[in-house]
């Protein structure tokens, strides 16, 4: 039992000095025990004096989730948009596109081709607009009169008396073929080389005076070449003679295979 102010002012004093050292432990101790949440994370991630990871984690994967639906979703409205421009220019349909207009070409032939059916599908499948069809059309015409050949310059070639040459060849064409084979004549004569070539067989066929030099001979029987084996040229050792014998062998061995 304390009997003075000044023993009874000291003990008050060490308890309150032991009560604010026991304040500043826990202070200190809380201070160990607890960390400061960085300023760059979010109140909703920070529980309990921690970073909440599990929630961290899925958040992050929501967004990550949804940033790549909208990633997706932009990249097909984009290809839309591009595929929407590229075939702007399009027809509705492939056989709405229209021929150009080229001199020298039939354009109702040229619309019956197989090839400009193809073309227009073509052309159709890939977006191609009216201008670059029928680029394409006028390029292949092009192409192909550059490899058709110059009448003027075959013409000449003939010489002074094209004229005339041109002229025979052409009549004595129409007297001895008909229209099919007119066609294929008129190819070969379209150039110099080609009406030569229409000339030196009309000379060959002068003595018949027609086309009937062109017929090939008629066809050898069984029964022809029986009457041929009985000739003394065939069968008489004396008599054989060996272009005779061999014609027979022909026949043989043309339909049999063997002599």
């Amino acid at each position: 039992m304390a009997d003075s102010l000044i023993s009874s002012g000291t003990q008050g004093d060490q308890t309150q000095t032991a009560a604010v050292n026991d304040q500043i432990t826990d202070a200190v101790t809380q201070g160990i025990n607890q960390e400061t949440r960085p300023d760059w994370l979010p109140e909703n991630f920070w529980v309990e004096g921690k970073p909440n990871y599990e929630n961290l984690a899925k958040s992050y994967s929501e967004l990550r989730t949804k940033f790549g639906s909208k990633e997706e979703d932009l990249r097909a409205r984009i290809i839309d948009e591009l595929s929407s421009e590229a075939i702007a220019g399009r027809p509705e349909a492939s056989d709405k596109y229209e021929l150009p207009e080229i001199e020298g070409t039939d354009i109702q032939a040229m619309a019956s081709h197989p090839l400009t059916k193809w073309w227009s599908d073509f052309a159709f499948e890939n977006g191609f607009d009216q201008d670059t069809f029928k680029t394409g059309i006028q390029k292949y015409i092009e192409a192909r009169m550059s490899d058709a050949p110059n009448y003027e310059v075959e013409f000449k070639a003939l010489g002074d008396n094209a004229a005339a040459r041109t002229e025979a060849v052409g009549l004595w064409v129409n007297k001895n073929f008909d229209q099919t084979e007119r066609q294929a004549v008129e190819q070969l004569c379209a150039t110099a080389n080609g009406v030569k070539v229409m000339e030196k067989v009309m000379n060959m066929l002068k003595d018949g005076g027609s086309s009937a030099a062109f017929e090939p001979p008629p066809e050898v029987t069984d029964r022809d070449v029986q009457k041929m084996m009985q000739d003394r040229r065939y069968w008489h050792p004396s008599d054989r003679d060996p272009a005779y014998v061999a014609k027979i062998e022909a026949h043989f061995k043309k339909k049999y295979g063997t002599v």
